[in-house]
């Protein structure tokens, strides 16, 4: 009996901590939505900024880093995922499908490098200039898979469209707070 209340009170302080940890302020919060508002999935665009948040608060040049950060990690942990794909695939279509979405995940891979040089030099302009390309590179080499088969990138380059969304959309607002 006395085990069970420890691991039950163990188990209760383990989720009031990890709840804790994820929760947000109520200005940082105001800022995620005006970012997460504008994706195609408010909830995965919250859930990707609330881990990265030191502490209860941040501005948007702190959302803006977690945004170039996590699509950067998503852009190369997905490179990696394709190209060990790529080899095991049989299916032609499928195979040129995914090795065109390598390029169109390389093509993206400067852009939030180059973004989050712009983004610690504050300079803006040049944030949303190398941001701007990025839906149409990903986008035309990613979209949509024709084939007959299961796309097995089908999540990745839905998050990846995320992740651009909310880069640019934290570009705009600095850019536009900036001028």
């Amino acid at each position: 009996m006395e085990r069970s209340v420890a691991a039950s009170a163990a188990l209760f302080f383990t989720f009031i901590l990890f709840s804790n940890a994820l929760a947000v302020g109520p200005q940082t919060q105001q800022l995620i939505d005006r970012i997460c508002r504008q994706t195609e999935d408010y909830g995965f665009c919250d859930k990707t900024f609330k881990p990265h948040i030191p502490g209860q608060e941040t501005d948007m040049q702190g959302l803006a880093q977690i945004a170039l950060e996590q699509g950067l990690e998503n852009d190369t942990d997905t490179l990696v995922f394709a190209r060990r794909l790529a080899g095991q695939v049989t299916d032609e279509d499928l195979l040129d499908y995914i090795e065109n979405c390598v390029y169109g995940y390389l093509e993206i891979l400067g852009p939030f490098q180059d973004g989050l040089r712009a983004l610690s030099e504050k300079n803006y302009s040049a944030l949303v200039a190398g941001l701007r390309g990025a839906p149409q590179a990903h986008g035309s080499k990613c979209g949509a898979f024709a084939g007959g088969v299961p796309n097995p990138l089908d999540e990745r380059n839905r998050e990846m469209r995320i992740l651009i969304t909310m880069s640019l959309n934290a570009a705009y607002i600095l850019s536009r707070e900036r001028a």
